[in-house]
């Protein structure tokens, strides 16, 4: 005689001869039941898998002021300008007055 899954399945199943019953959520949570195919008596229980999320707070949420990571640094870069004689467009390298850092929050 095969084993018969009827333990953790989506729906009631007979133990004894395997048939499933659909629409095993209508069913109270447990009960005495008799199956409709070999007429066996047997009992069933709903069985509950709990999980948990949890996330990261914002800094907000936390009451802090941001944390900050350096991202990037520039000496120069470049842009596109518009030429004063031409009226076209070039790409350009531009020297900032100041060496620039780019943060990003963490």
């Amino acid at each position: 005689m095969s084993d018969i899954d009827h333990r953790h399945t989506d729906e009631i199943v007979c133990p004894y001869c395997g048939h499933v019953f659909g629409d095993s959520w209508e069913y109270e949570e447990e009960g005495d039941f008799e199956c409709y195919e070999c007429g066996e008596e047997f009992y069933y229980y709903r069985d509950y898998q709990v999980t948990y999320i949890s996330k990261k707070k914002s800094c907000e949420e936390k009451g802090k002021e941001h944390d900050y990571k350096l991202s990037r640094e520039y000496d120069k870069h470049k842009e596109y300008v518009r030429n004063k004689d031409t009226r076209k467009l070039e790409w350009v390298e531009i020297l900032p007055t100041e060496h620039i850092k780019v943060y990003i929050v963490v």
